[in-house]
């Protein structure tokens, strides 16, 4: 079932601590997938991820130094200011302050000087450095490495331990922050390959067995020459890549074909579902999803779900440990992995929260005439919103599966799956 067991780590573990940023990889430059995207601060052309965040090389400079300097500004608008990329230069303030809301992790740059911004007579922030025992080890993957890593219990257990008294994170998990962080990276690095290929000239396989026994497209998903015009996939196109998504998770890799069939048979429907729901979400089109999935759709523009929560999210959704075909090692295996998931995306918007508090913290102290204004959701109710997406897709997949079998021929490969009969 798809919410069995979802909730239990996070009834465990869920807690806030100290506002204290986790220990996250010490990341400066990490390459852009092939995807272009726009800087998060200003909107100008991004050159990669920079301190976890894609941005320009501009933006990038400056949070640098004003961490490294401990610099401080003083909004003289009260942090009103106009910004974009033909503005950015004009207040610093904002455009510091724009940096931390957007994610920039001041942690993750490379230096041995304190990161925190400094105390004068009024109110101000301190960011805290990270552990000395995580590695600054770069996160961008390329997804050949992914699909031949192997796992290594003395690595992880090497990079995971820490000192007593490090400083704790505002998400409570039993497992190592670093090797989450790191597990939601390689997620949104896969969900790139995975959009790159779907906006592409690839055509996509309509068997199971066929995909089952071939190379994982996503491995070479530059290769693939870009439409000139964006056209929507079919269901049979994203039923075919959420297999090869399925491909590159090396616990999927290592599972018996009939129980690979099995997990595809029953998970395919639905994360190509959400797919399609979070693409219908960022428009106005109206058609057999947006009727369909109107719960789920409204859920996503309502919690307003970033690129690396939403890769968690299909994590999760795809990691049904109770289909009865599973063996008992299978199974536990599943249920290892759903919850690890669940505890990155606790992690992540746990972190994001502390980002947005940090931010706002700022503006209120640099600016002339503080105005209070409300803060963000907890993080407990950040995460109950994201895991109930779940049960909206679950309880609106019912009405599109009738749906779709009324509508598509059944000889289609969609159909052929939502009967059961491949």
């Amino acid at each position: 079932m798809l919410m069995t067991g979802l909730l239990l780590p996070v009834q465990a573990h869920l807690g806030i601590a100290r506002l204290h940023s986790t220990s996250r990889p010490a990341t400066d430059d990490t390459p852009l997938p092939s995807s272009k995207q726009l800087c998060a601060v200003c909107g100008d052309d991004s050159t990669g991820y920079h301190y976890e965040v894609p941005s320009c090389n501009g933006c990038k400079t400056f949070f640098r130094r004003t961490v490294v300097s401990k610099r401080r500004f003083k909004c003289h608008k009260s942090g009103n200011c106009l910004f974009n990329k033909e503005h950015r230069c004009a207040c610093r303030s904002c455009r510091f302050r724009k940096c931390l809301e957007v994610g920039m992790n001041p942690n993750a740059i490379q230096t041995s000087r304190p990161s925190a911004l400094p105390t004068e007579n009024s109110p101000s922030t301190t960011l805290p450095s990270s552990p000395d025992t995580c590695s600054s080890r770069k996160r961008g993957y390329d997804i050949s490495s992914l699909l031949d890593m192997q796992p290594n219990c003395s690595t992880v257990t090497s990079r995971c331990s820490t000192p007593a008294d490090a400083p704790q994170t505002p998400f409570r998990t039993k497992y190592c922050p670093k090797e989450l962080a790191e597990r939601a990276s390689t997620l949104k690095t896969v969900e790139d390959r995975l959009s790159r290929v779907r906006n592409s000239t690839y055509l996509p396989t309509l068997n199971l067995i066929d995909i089952l026994t071939r190379p994982c497209v996503l491995e070479n998903a530059e290769k693939y020459a870009s439409r000139q015009c964006a056209v929507d996939t079919t269901w049979d196109e994203e039923l075919s890549l959420q297999a090869e998504y399925a491909k590159t998770f090396q616990w999927f890799r290592e599972m018996h074909i009939e129980e690979k069939l099995a997990l595809l048979m029953d998970r395919l429907f639905y994360m190509a579902a959400m797919r399609k729901a979070n693409e219908t979400a960022k428009g106005d089109s109206i058609n057999i999803v947006s009727h369909s999935l109107r719960s789920t759709i409204s859920a996503l523009r309502r919690i307003v779900v970033d690129p690396v929560a939403f890769a968690i999210l299909n994590a999760i959704i795809f990691t049904d440990y109770a289909t009865p075909y599973f063996s008992e090692k299978t199974s536990a295996i599943l249920r290892e992995e759903r919850e690890k998931y669940v505890h990155a995306l606790g992690l992540h918007l746990f972190e994001k929260l502390v980002n947005q508090i940090l931010a706002r913290l700022l503006a209120y102290s640099s600016s002339e005439n503080p105005v209070i204004s409300r803060y963000p959701p907890d993080g407990a109710s950040r995460l109950t919103d994201h895991l109930s997406l779940a049960w909206s897709l679950l309880s609106d997949c019912c009405e599109l599966r009738k749906n779709l079998l009324n509508t598509l021929p059944p000889s289609s490969f969609t159909s052929q799956i939502l009967s059961l009969k491949l």
